[in-house]
Parts: structure tokens; sequence; C-alpha cells
């Protein structure tokens, strides 16, 4: 997929989003609040049936929009999974490419034995958890595990 079709499938999602927000019907609260405060209570078994046949409507329309947002967040979640793995791959394929992995094995060896010889507690083990490649080097040197200390 070239970046330009991802760029317009992107403002597309994008579009749809703020075309589904834009028929969220949001009535003004400041009515109810103001009611609340005052200690306004419906005289009439008419207006508590209006009040209760609205709250029904908004609860069923909130209902839905959990629906939809739930939707929507599920298919990001499945988007964001695909954007890790590819960075996954990135810095995967970075690694290959590192400078370290030029190195002939002699050089390794002479500075992993330093590293060695200047550190205390296990060493050859830290090293030979780095990478398989360097696991195969280290258990090919017998010298660098000649003063293995283990506590």
């Amino acid at each position: 997929m070239t970046a330009a079709s991802s760029s317009e499938l992107c403002n597309n999602a994008v579009a749809c989003v703020d075309a589904l927000a834009s028929k969220i019907t949001v009535q003004d609260s400041q009515p109810t609040l103001h009611r609340l405060q005052v200690g306004d209570i419906p005289g009439s078994s008419t207006g508590s049936f209006g009040i209760a046949t609205f709250l029904e409507d908004m609860q069923d329309q909130l209902a839905k929009w959990h629906e939809i947002t739930d939707r929507i967040e599920d298919a990001f979640q499945r988007l964001k999974k695909k954007r890790d793995a590819l960075k996954r791959t990135v810095d995967v394929t970075i690694a290959l490419l590192s400078p370290v992995r030029r190195l002939p094995e002699d050089v390794l060896v002479e500075i992993f034995s330093i590293y060695i010889d200047n550190c205390i507690s296990c060493p050859t083990m830290r090293l030979s958890q780095i990478c398989s490649f360097w696991r195969k080097i280290i258990l090919r040197r017998p010298r660098l595990w000649a003063s293995l200390a283990v506590k």
C-alpha cells in the first residue's frame, strides 16, 4: 500500500468518525441542572412521564453510541497492533544492520575479554544472553569461560 493511499484511507476514516460525531444530538443540560439546583420537582404525572420518556430516548441513544464507539475502538486497536508489528519488524531490521554485527569475531572476542576481566559477577553469562551469535562466539572460546564465577 502506498503512503498516498494510506493517507487517503486515514482521511476517509477520520471523515467517517467526524460524520458519526455530528449525528449525536446533545441536549442543553442547563435547564435540567437549574431545575435540580432550585429543587424543582415535576408536579404532575404528565410532567414526570414526559421526563421519563425523554430519559428513555436519551438512554437508548447512549447505548447505541456506546456500541458504535466500541466497534471503532476495536478497529483502532487492531490497527495499532498492526502498526506495532511493523515497528518490531523495522527494529529487528535495524538491529541486523548494526555496525557491531560487522565486527570480525576476533575483535569481538577481545572486547569480550576486556569486559570479562573488568566485571565482577558473571560477565560471560551476561554476554552470552545478548544474542545467539554472541553466545556461539563465547561457547567456542574456552578462555572466556576460564574465570566463571557463580554466586
